[in-house]
C-alpha cells in the first residue's frame, strides 16, 4: 500500500497538517489576523527633536564664535 504523505515535500506536509487540524479543531485554526491596527492606551510617542532643549544661537554667540575661530 502506498503512503502519499511520505512522497510529498515538507511544504505540502505542513499544508496537509494545517488542513487536518482545521477539520478536527476549527475553533483553534480559524483565527484570522486583525484587519486594522488597535489603538493602545497611553501617551502618544513624540519625536525627540521636538522636545530638544537646545536653543538657536543668538547673534552675539555667532560673533563670539567667529572671533574665537579667527584667532
Amino acid at each position: 500500500m502506498l503512503n502519499p504523505f511520505k512522497e510529498v515535500d515538507i511544504v505540502e506536509k505542513v499544508t496537509i497538517k494545517e488542513k487536518l487540524l482545521d477539520i478536527i479543531c476549527p475553533s483553534m485554526m480559524s483565527l484570522l489576523p486583525l484587519a486594522s491596527k488597535i489603538k493602545m492606551k497611553g501617551a502618544q510617542k513624540s519625536h525627540r527633536s521636538s522636545k530638544s532643549t537646545k536653543h538657536d544661537p543668538s547673534y552675539f554667540e555667532y560673533v563670539n564664535a567667529f572671533i574665537e575661530n579667527s584667532r
